[in-house]
């Protein structure tokens, strides 16, 4: 099984068995804060999870976008000087988050 993603439009397709599944287009949330921005997107690796990123820095994987927000909120996201702050608040869920 192999997951991929086709250029700047985010459309990923799922090879298995010698047969492409279109999985449809990925939506990325993106939250900016003055440690880093953070961003929520489909996992390149493991299929329906998706990954929490820092700078483009992985941080985990979470099988749902709600879940990996709600690791941001918590201050659990494992990115050490976010978790360890306490100058700002970040949202609870997706909705302050950028839609791209």
């Amino acid at each position: 099984m192999l997951s991929m993603h086709l250029g700047k439009t985010r459309q990923f397709k799922l090879f298995h068995n010698g047969i492409i599944y279109d999985m449809g287009c990925g939506m990325i949330y993106i939250y900016r804060t003055r440690i880093g921005t953070f961003s929520i997107e489909p996992d390149d690796i493991e299929v329906d999870m998706f990954k929490l990123c820092i700078g483009g820095l992985w941080l985990g994987s979470y099988e749902t976008e709600e879940d990996a927000a709600r690791s941001v909120y918590l201050r659990e996201s494992g990115w050490h000087d976010w978790d360890c702050s306490e100058d700002s608040d970040a949202p609870c869920d997706l909705s302050e988050w950028e839609k791209q």
